[in-house]
């Protein structure tokens, strides 16, 4: 890491990094997002914008599924969107299991109010979410009922996004 110039910061407080302002060009989170509550998640990106320099970029790949379903293969990876977040708290509601239950459309807006340049966004779709929401074979919370199918049937994504440079 040291020979292409790469410091590695963990564990640490995303949202206050002991780094100069501008003095970062790559700011990189893999499956990392979607344990970050909405709030915070802002924050962090509110401070990515101080340390990356101007035309610096964001590369992040977001895992937007129901994380039981990784090992139990009789539970779809949309899952998790038929319970509201209440009930949702019983199951996942602690710092080991964390899941924001954000959906790609939701990580683009809050990655344009902080003032980011989305540069690409590559979608990944479950074809048994896609099948499950296309036969509604799953009741969705009202949280999720409201959103596209085609929104819904996400389950991963990769989104790069660039600081814009300062305006003469």
């Amino acid at each position: 890491m040291e020979l292409c110039g790469v410091t590695y910061h963990a564990p640490c407080d995303a949202s206050e990094l002991s780094m100069a302002s501008d003095s970062v060009d790559f700011y990189i989170s893999i499956v990392v997002l979607q344990h970050v509550p909405a709030q915070v998640l802002k924050a962090i990106l509110a401070e990515g914008n101080r340390v990356v320099r101007p035309g610096g970029l964001f590369l992040h790949k977001i895992d937007h599924s129901d994380h039981f379903s990784h090992t139990d293969a009789a539970i779809s990876a949309i899952n998790f969107l038929q319970f509201d977040d209440a009930e949702w708290e019983k199951y996942a509601g602690n710092r080991f299991m964390y899941v924001n239950r954000l959906r790609q459309d939701d990580y683009l807006e809050i990655i344009r109010a902080a003032h980011q340049n989305v540069l690409l966004c590559e979608a990944g779709v479950d074809d048994r979410a896609h099948e499950l929401l296309e036969k509604n074979g799953l009741k969705l919370a009202e949280r999720f009922a409201r959103k596209p199918k085609d929104i819904l049937e996400i389950t991963s994504s990769w989104i790069l996004s660039e600081k814009p440079c300062a305006s003469s």
